[in-house]
């Protein structure tokens, strides 16, 4: 059976033109098929991740076979009527696309960011180490990255807000940092149990508790700090 990705988000109400400005809900499966409330679009992805939705339109990142049906990675854009799409080839694979300060970036394996310029796809300044992710946009960028899967790997675990100008060593593995009541809260990984969770400030990157959790403690948030 085919797997779907449903995510919900805020659709214009061009999209939408009998209704306000509601929450609707974006399915878009593996082979690239994007279902918008009553309405679908075939997009030439093999692949796709959770989409942004922008006054423009919607992004997703992925990949689609080229003319030698060899895989290329791809920012792909579909207009708010579904009318228009558009394809940008990357040479390495992709994040979700996010948007900050009204600009659109995607970032590729190796944690360089690319922002969006007219029609082309620059170099942005920001350069993070590999295995990054984009924990936030919402007040300042603010991004994690995990040690190596491996453990004798090079690459070691981490978080940067680099607008705050602060950055914390810290190694994790598999259960992303999570923003729990405007504090950063990451479960330090270790070899073998126990694990530590750990709260930092968002405005200082300085610590501000800690507390032994189990090895199935997912939900940070949930955690409570006496």
């Amino acid at each position: 059976m085919m797997k779907t990705l449903i995510f919900s988000l805020l659709i214009l109400t061009q999209l939408l033109p009998n209704t306000s400005l509601a929450e609707v809900q974006i399915k878009a499966n593996l082979t690239g098929l994007v279902v918008i409330g009553s309405q679908s679009k075939q997009l030439n992805l093999l692949s796709n991740g959770s989409p942004l939705q922008t006054s423009k339109g919607i992004y997703f990142s992925g990949q689609q076979l080229n003319q030698e049906k060899q895989k290329v990675h791809v920012v792909a854009f579909l207009s708010n009527d579904m009318r228009q799409e558009q394809y940008w080839p990357f040479e390495r694979p992709l994040s979700a696309p996010f948007e900050y300060k009204n600009n659109v970036y995607v970032m590729d394996v190796d944690g360089q960011t690319y922002h969006q310029k007219g029609d082309h796809w620059l170099k942005a300044s920001w350069r993070f180490p590999r295995y990054s992710e984009i924990i936030s946009t919402e007040k300042s960028l603010l991004v994690c990255y995990s040690r190596s899967p491996l453990w004798n790997g090079p690459e070691r675990g981490g978080c940067t807000a680099p607008e705050k100008n602060w950055t914390i060593a810290i190694d994790w593995l598999m259960i992303s940092p999570q923003i729990c009541n405007d504090k950063l809260r990451i479960r330090r990984f270790t070899q073998k149990p126990p694990f530590m969770l750990v709260q930092y400030k968002l405005d200082t990157g300085e610590k501000e508790a800690e507390k032994i959790v189990g090895d199935d403690t997912y939900d940070l948030c949930a955690v409570q700090f006496d």
